[in-house]
């Protein structure tokens, strides 16, 4: 109130993740700034929740304008040489099967570099049981076939792919 600065921190703190999480503050400024070219395509879509937020990036749920059924994620993040080349591997990668499709990219500003990909409502972590895998045997080889056949597809339009690892965990 009365434009004053806050100088309780940890109310500042709390508005800061009220913005941020329940209203989409982020998402908001970026549409307005990308408001100034009727071009953008994050004017097609419009805010519905976060989903995680990092020092330099965040992942949002948008929904289409013309199809509210449509959901996908968002990434804002720095705009840097880092995020301008996962948007061109991913580009090199568009029509692989069972890769994540990436609608849209590109620079919001001159600070923030956007990504409009599909919704992806779960992690392979999350299906697997620590010391017993995936329960149901058809939906491991399912899932598995899917994973390989993705990694096949993104190596043969010579990417390698370096984030897929095995993690084991160390019981002491």
């Amino acid at each position: 109130k009365g434009g004053k600065a806050l100088r309780d921190q940890e109310r500042a703190k709390q508005l800061t993740s009220f913005l941020q999480t329940r209203a989409g503050l982020p998402f908001h400024y970026q549409l307005f700034c990308a408001s100034a070219s009727s071009m953008s395509p994050l004017l097609d879509y419009e805010w519905v929740s976060l989903v995680v937020n990092f020092e330099d990036s965040e992942a949002s749920v948008v929904r289409a304008r013309d199809d509210p059924s449509k959901l996908f994620t968002l990434k804002l993040a720095t705009n840097n040489d880092v995020r301008r080349h996962e948007a061109a591997m991913h580009k090199k990668v568009a029509d692989a099967e069972f890769v994540a499709s990436v609608h849209s990219f590109g620079p919001a500003s001159s600070e923030v570099f956007f990504g409009v990909s599909e919704l992806v409502t779960g992690t392979l972590r999350m299906r697997i049981v620590p010391d017993q895998g995936i329960e149901d045997d058809d939906e491991c080889w399912r899932m598995t076939a899917q994973l390989t056949s993705g990694v096949a597809d993104i190596h043969g339009k010579g990417i390698m792919h370096l984030a897929i690892e095995v993690q084991h965990e160390r019981k002491i």
